[in-house]
């Protein structure tokens, strides 16, 4: 009902919270708010409503009654995943999904490329990519420091440039994982409206150079990003 202020000097700004719960029932709600001298004598708001107050507005949306759960699964899209390999390598870029390092000791970079364009406009309830189907060549994991899952934003078809693209860090693997939570992530690139989802494998090290190839590999059938939605 009150919330005392503190002193304020001419000119001085303060800050003031207050804790509002809404209402149970759908609605636009006011809160209006006076302020008053200890003496309890009306100080006038400039601009305020009717010159002597200020409000808050809230707005309570009903609770949607269609709780139908919808789910999708997406393989990586073949022709825009791949492999990248640091360019004294020298190669070029083959569809198979690949990172770690190779015989002669150059790293390499994977890309998958989900095509999210069904899911723009949904709410996202849980998202998970399942790396289970792929498989590791030598020892990628400890030789490497371990395989950086991230989620990228690289521009169609893949190319050299991409191997040295910022990302987001999602989950250093030291094994192959069970299914990695993505909902945050692909939530984001719904809401800006992307109809690409992609994420990156790359060694988390330098290549241990001990003339073997050490990767995880994967092709875009041993890749899924399950997702539950609302329609």
């Amino acid at each position: 009902a009150t919330k005392p202020i503190p002193v304020v000097n001419p000119g001085q700004e303060v800050d003031l919270d207050v804790d509002l719960k809404a209402p149970a029932t759908a609605g636009t709600f006011r809160s209006y708010w006076r302020i008053v001298t200890n003496n309890n004598v009306l100080v006038p708001v400039v601009n305020g409503y009717q010159g002597r107050a200020f409000y808050v507005e809230v707005k309570v949306q009903a609770v949607p009654t269609n709780t139908t759960v919808s789910q999708l699964i997406l393989n990586p899209v073949e022709s825009e995943s791949g492999t990248v390999y640091e360019p004294a390598a020298g190669q070029g870029i083959p569809q198979t999904i690949l990172a770690g390092d190779t015989a002669s000791n150059h790293l390499a970079r994977g890309y998958m490329s989900f095509n999210i364009a069904p899911l723009l406009g949904k709410t996202i309830q849980n998202a998970s990519l399942a790396l289970g189907g792929c498989s590791q060549q030598n020892d990628p994991f400890g030789g490497l420091a371990g395989i950086w899952v991230g989620e990228v934003q690289y521009t169609l078809p893949l190319k050299q440039s991409d191997y040295s693209i910022g990302g987001t860090g999602i989950q250093l693997l030291n094994s192959i994982p069970g299914p990695i939570d993505v909902k945050s992530l692909l939530q984001t690139r719904i809401t800006e409206g992307k109809n690409r989802f992609q994420i990156r494998l790359h060694p988390a090290g330098p290549s241990d150079a001990d003339g073997q190839a050490d990767y995880l590999t994967c092709n875009a059938g041993s890749v899924t990003l399950t997702v539950s939605y609302f329609p």
